[in-house]
């Protein structure tokens, strides 16, 4: 087994020389992992379930004045905005990948 089941990259069930507790067996270390790309259709899509949360709780305590109607009409919306923000970011980087010479 060469990895631990939480991905630690070092076999969890080994037995641990003494002296060895800080390096990983001998080997190099991983190479870091790329940076994921920003996705604001996921930050919308985010943001607008919250505050649909906080909406729904509202109602539930008795504090919020929105009307349930309008809360039922606001989840569609949001799918609906959220994948014209990902369309329009997807066209938007595939142009901006084609403009850039190669190298």
């Amino acid at each position: 087994m060469s990895t631990s089941w939480n991905g630690a990259g070092h076999d969890a069930f080994a037995p641990s020389v003494p002296g060895t507790a800080g390096r990983s067996g001998g080997r190099e270390p991983e190479p870091a992992r790329p940076r994921r790309r920003f996705e604001p259709s996921r930050l919308l899509f985010g943001l607008g379930l919250l505050a649909l949360a906080a909406g729904v709780a509202g109602r539930v305590a008795g504090r919020s004045p929105v009307p349930l109607s309008v809360l039922f009409f606001a989840l569609p919306v949001l799918l609906l905005l959220t994948g014209v923000v990902a369309s329009l970011t997807h066209r938007v980087r595939s142009r901006r990948n084609r403009s850039r010479p190669p190298g």
